[in-house]
């Protein structure tokens, strides 16, 4: 009985495809989590600044041009931030999903040779 590369070139040359069936690496599956984790973590900085200012200028805080520069430019960092990590997950996520297709490879009125 034959494994390997040597059954998988025999179903080959037999019936011109091959569907070789894999699971996605486990350190993929971390990295999802772990970009989760980043975006929800992103997500509560964002909660806290549009929360945290307004408390502070109703606590009687005195509402400068910097504080206002300063409260803008942490909007402007956590949408950066945000809008790379989403851009990294969503393509992770294009190849994550094509990690656990069957790779089928056709040839048809050619002739294969090793």
């Amino acid at each position: 009985m034959q494994t390997g590369p040597s059954q998988a070139w025999d179903t080959l040359q037999a019936t011109g495809r091959i569907c070789l069936e894999g699971e996605p690496a486990s350190w993929s599956k971390a990295l999802k989590s772990l970009v989760m984790v980043l975006l929800g973590l992103i997500g509560l900085l964002a909660v806290g600044v549009f929360v945290g200012f307004p408390v502070l200028i109703f606590t009687g805080m005195e509402v400068s041009a910097g504080s206002v520069f300063g409260f803008l430019g942490c909007l402007a960092m956590l949408t950066a931030m945000g809008s790379l990590v989403l851009h990294w997950h969503r393509v992770r996520n294009r190849y994550r999903e094509v990690e656990s297709l069957p790779v089928i490879r056709l040839f048809r009125n050619k002739s294969v040779t090793t």
